[in-house]
Order: structure tokens, then C-alpha cells, then sequence
């Protein structure tokens, strides 16, 4: 996101109400925001930007008033010891993020259950190191949230033909994701319920038309002269779709570039190497091993029975005397509420709400007749 020219007047109350703030802070006080970025003249520039659309989701925002995000927390960090968050970027134009009330806050359902609470103060980072005072520089920091407003980690989610979000098969794991064992997308999925079921089907919608707009491109490509400019009339209708101020628009482009690719016949394996295609349907196993993983189970598929996997082997979790039971498929994702994920830690979360599981010690499996968890199975196939 380049900068935001903020009107001067903005910026002159803003920097009175963040030097008051600073003050509290070294007097140990708790500071006081007033919310300043609910103006109409800062929050303006921000919808100029995509519209009336939630950054986190692509929604539009259509029923409440567009909520500006402090995508660091301004006030406190869930999990953390400082009692002030990042209070120095509380005015920081270049942290605001237009969110929806679902991604901001909860409320969002899988299944007609409750999906979470939403992003609110939650701000996981990967790693020890988190900026606490100004002098830190916080873009040292690894968040696990994908930032919307970074165009890299934007492109960490893909999507399949069912219109779920997932991790894009194009995307290798970062130093600290393979480290601490944790996915960013599989996690920012999770926490913004970006699989919820209104999601999904408006997803699955925008995505059927726009790869039914390709066909017609394609099928019109032989037709007589007459009818060559019905090409431009789909055309245009794919343009709509896929444009950035429209509603669900990466969905939309990832369903265009799928239905391009196949329409164009089977590629090459090197082609298919290289594409490592996004909008599958799910099963199709578009998860790539990786050398000495710990956050997925891709590297465990090969030595268990093809044939279990394909019905699902049940995994069970367990913590405080409740049990959750799940099932592994083929693909390396765990099903859990109709939702696939696509790491164990990422799936006992969802499982329990609790952000701080370490999935590899809490699902269990069966192997060789002998029950045991994830982790302890992995030890032993690499023994």
C-alpha cells in the first residue's frame, strides 16, 4: 500500500492525541484514542482505494459502516505481556485496513456454528521478537496475519473450485513458518473465518460465472464474424469480475486463469510443475513436500494406506477430558466441521479456539496397531 496523503488538520489533532498518549504510557498509564480514524475525510481515503469492500475477505460492505482496522493493535495484543500494543501506530494511516464487522470483530458461521471471534486484538507473530515502543523497528517482525495490503502475502492464498480459501500450492513456507510449524494463510483463514458459509457459496458463485464467461470466450473463438463481438460483451463481463474494486475479485481472477489454462488442453508435467494450479477442486493434493517438514503431513502421506486416506483416517484430539475427532485425507488436509485444513496445528485450532495448540502433539492416530500422535508418528517414520 504506497502512502496516504491525510489532510493536514487530520494530522495535526492526531499528533496532539499521540504525544498525550506517549505520556500516559511513560507515566504507566493506560492511553486514551480518541477515534480520530473514524472521520469521514480519513476513512474516504481509504474506500477510495477498493471501494466499499473488506480488505480481509473481499466482501462488500453492504449492512454496517465500514470498520477501520488497526492491523497492529493500537491499545493490547491478545497473548502478550505489554498492556499497550502498538499505541505509536494508533494514528499511522499506513496501519489502518477497511475490515468488514465479520473479520473485525466475529460473527461469521461454519455449518450454522459460531466461527470465532474474529481478528480484534489477536496479532500472533512468529518468532520471540515483537516491537513493544517506537525506537522497535516492527517490520522485523513475522505477523502470522497475512497482511491484505501487502501484495506478497496476498498471493499466499489461493482458492479451489468449491470457492474455499487455502494456501496457494505456488507458495513455499517461510523460514519461521517451517520452524515454529505454523502456516500464515491456513492461520489468517482460520482467525477471519474466510471459509465461512456465506463466504464459500458467494465465492463458489462469482467463480462459476467467470469461468462460465471463459468458455463462451473460448467456444466463440470459431464462431462466424457475426457473433465475434459477443467476445467483447464477456470480455467485459470477466473484466467486472476480476477488477479490484469488485466483490470477491481474487476468487474471480483465479477462476479465470484456471479456465484459461484448461481450456487451452492438458499442459505439459514441467507446465504443470510450474503452475501448481490454485482453483481445484478439493482432494486434488496441490500441497508440495518440503525437506525436514513440521507444518503440514504431506511427507507422512506416503506411508500410509492410499485407500484409508481416500475415506478418511479419524484422527482424534483430546484436551481437559473432551474428545474431537477429525479425518485425514489424501490430500494432507485435515476435516474438521466440513472444513478442510491444511496442518494439524491449524486444525486443532479450529477444533478447540485456542490459538496457542501445537496440533503435531495434540491429534492422535492409529498406525501398526498402536495409538499415537502426529508427532510421535513422524519421529518414528523418521527414525
Amino acid at each position: 500500500m504506497s502512502g496516504i496523503n491525510v489532510p493536514p488538520t487530520w494530522t495535526a489533532k492526531t499528533a496532539a492525541a499521540l504525544q498525550q498518549a506517549e505520556q500516559a504510557v511513560a507515566a504507566g498509564m493506560k492511553p486514551n484514542f480518541p477515534d480520530y480514524w473514524r472521520e469521514k475525510e480519513l476513512r474516504d481515503l481509504l474506500l477510495n482505494i477498493v471501494d466499499y469492500k473488506c480488505w480481509y475477505c473481499e466482501a462488500l460492505i453492504t449492512r454496517d459502516d465500514p470498520k477501520v482496522d488497526h492491523f497492529r493493535p493500537k491499545s493490547r495484543v491478545d497473548g502478550d505481556s505489554s498492556e499497550y500494543g502498538y499505541w505509536w501506530l494508533a494514528y499511522d494511516a499506513m496501519n489502518y485496513r477497511i475490515a468488514c464487522k465479520h473479520c473485525n470483530s466475529g460473527g461469521a458461521r461454519i455449518n450454522g456454528q459460531s466461527g470465532g471471534r474474529g481478528k480484534g486484538a489477536r496479532f500472533p507473530v512468529l518468532g520471540s521478537f515483537r516491537a513493544r515502543r517506537p525506537a522497535d523497528d516492527y517490520r522485523l517482525e513475522e505477523p502470522v496475519f497475512l497482511d491484505p495490503a501487502n501484495v506478497l502475502d496476498a498471493s499466499l492464498i489461493g482458492f479451489d473450485a468449491n470457492g474455499h480459501a487455502r494456501r496457494s500450492a505456488r507458495a513455499s513456507y517461510s523460514a519461521r513458518e517451517s520452524e515454529f510449524g505454523v502456516c500464515r494463510a491456513d492461520e489468517t483463514i482460520r482467525i477471519l473465518v474466510l471459509n465461512s458459509d456465506k463466504l464459500t457459496e458467494c465465492r463458489r458463485a462469482v467463480m462459476d460465472d467467470v469461468s462460465d464467461y471463459e468458455g463462451w470466450v473460448k467456444r466463440l473463438e470459431a464462431a462466424p464474424e457475426s457473433l465475434r463481438g459477443m467476445v467483447l460483451d464477456f470480455q467485459r463481463k470477466i473484466d467486472a469480475k476480476t477488477s479490484i474494486t469488485s466483490e470477491f475479485s481474487s476468487a474471480a481472477l483465479a477462476a479465470s486463469q484456471m479456465s484459461r489454462i484448461m481450456l487451452a488442453g492438458p499442459p505439459s508435467v514441467v507446465e504443470s510443475d510450474r503452475i501448481s494450479l490454485d482453483a481445484v477442486a478439493p482432494g486434488d493434493g496441490d500441497l508440495a513436500p518440503t525437506q525436514g517438514n513440521i507444518v503440514d503431513l504431506v511427507d507422512l502421506l506416503p506411508f500410509l494406506d492410499l485407500n484409508d486416506l481416500k475415506a478418511g483416517i479419524r484422527l482424534i484430539g483430546g484436551q481437559g477430558g473432551k474428545s474431537i475427532q477429525a479425518k485425514l485425507f489424501q490430500d494432507g488436509r485435515i476435516e474438521f466441521l466440513s472444513r478442510r485444513w491444511g496442518t494439524p496445528t491449524t486444525a486443532a485450532r479450529a477444533a478447540t479456539g485456542q490459538d496457542d495448540i501445537n496440533g503435531w502433539h495434540y491429534w492422535r492416530i492409529e498406525f501398526d496397531g498402536m495409538t499415537m500422535s502426529l508427532e510421535d508418528l513422524k519421529n518414528r517414520l523418521e527414525s
